[in-house]
């Protein structure tokens, strides 16, 4: 197999890291690729250094500041391949990354290839990830969804007929525009293969996943709709399980972010707790210090919880 493959990798004041990436991806093993850097209005180095490359594979688009999911799409829109993988700019893949995964078009009847990562700080692994399954989409253990595969779009080789036939693109939302993403093209997947190999290095910095991170009541309506699509496909118990992280996290966030007056007076935040949220927290027993903010959170003792988030 030789088919084209085109790699969409969204750039915004990456400048630290953005050559790793690209040095990952020339370095393939496979090939016949199409590596699509779009720049979403970056005001760093970041184009000066890939102007430093003389491969042909690389092509370089420029656009004003719009967010990553208008910024894929673009890429969708100048991919050529038969075959789309997405990188983020600061992550990078192993020589091997795109040949284990097409060979899986290649040996099995599929519309998803899935590989497995390591987790790491650009320099050290700290955590990895991987999952064997091949057969139907439809019958995938819970695991698959559980652990949060179904949550990122590197790690997969999507196949862009299918992309285009359905018009497949990324919300322009802040958060879960992969795990929407992914269940609209999982709606035409009849069989997937998810392979044990760990390919892609996904890079979590120190501060990259703390409480200071900008949150927004609003994101409360978009997790709650992302909850009833996962209610769709699948056992209630199962969503609550996929959807509880991303409620109790950006509760902790909004909760140290905002007054208490605020956070009482929210009608998003009432609305969500009313009809999922709170159903969600007390099916979920949490561990240690979770445990107690778990229950404190069901009680709506807003004052306490702040005062922990500030220890936090």
């Amino acid at each position: 197999m030789n088919e084209l493959v085109s790699v969409i990798i969204p750039l915004y004041n990456k400048e630290k890291y953005i050559k790793r990436c690209i040095d990952s991806l020339v370095k393939q093993t496979y090939k016949n690729l199409q590596i699509i850097i779009v720049d979403d209005g970056s005001t760093d180095n970041s184009t000066d250094i890939i102007s430093q490359y003389k491969d042909e594979r690389i092509e370089l688009i420029q656009k004003k500041n719009e967010g990553v999911s208008l910024t894929r799409n673009r890429g969708i829109e100048s991919s050529k391949g038969k075959y789309i993988a997405f990188v983020d700019a600061d992550d990078y893949v192993s020589k091997d990354y795109i040949y284990n995964l097409i060979q899986q078009y290649e040996t099995k009847d599929i519309q998803l290839a899935t590989s497995g990562y390591y987790q790491t700080d650009g320099e050290n692994v700290f955590g990895e990830r991987a999952f064997e399954y091949y057969g139907n989409m439809r019958k995938i253990p819970d695991e698959y969804y559980i652990l949060g595969d179904c949550h990122t779009i590197w790690g997969k080789l999507y196949i862009k007929e299918i992309i285009n036939l359905h018009n497949i693109r990324f919300k322009k939302i802040n958060i879960s525009e992969d795990s929407f993403f992914n269940l609209e093209y999982s709606q035409f997947v009849t069989n997937i293969s998810c392979i044990l190999k760990k390919d892609y290095y996904y890079v979590q910095y120190e501060n990259g996943n703390n409480l200071t991170a900008k949150a927004e009541f609003s994101y409360f309506e978009i997790y709650q709709k992302l909850y009833k699509e996962y209610c769709k496909i699948m056992k209630t118990e199962v969503a609550e399980q996929i959807i509880y992280p991303q409620y109790y996290n950006l509760l902790l966030k909004i909760i140290k972010q905002n007054k208490i007056k605020t956070i009482k007076q929210n009608k998003v935040i009432n609305k969500v707790y009313a009809e999922s949220m709170i159903k969600i927290l007390q099916n979920h027993d949490g561990v240690g210090n979770e445990k107690l903010l778990i229950k404190l959170m069901i009680m709506k003792k807003w004052g306490v919880l702040k005062i922990i988030t500030k220890l936090l």
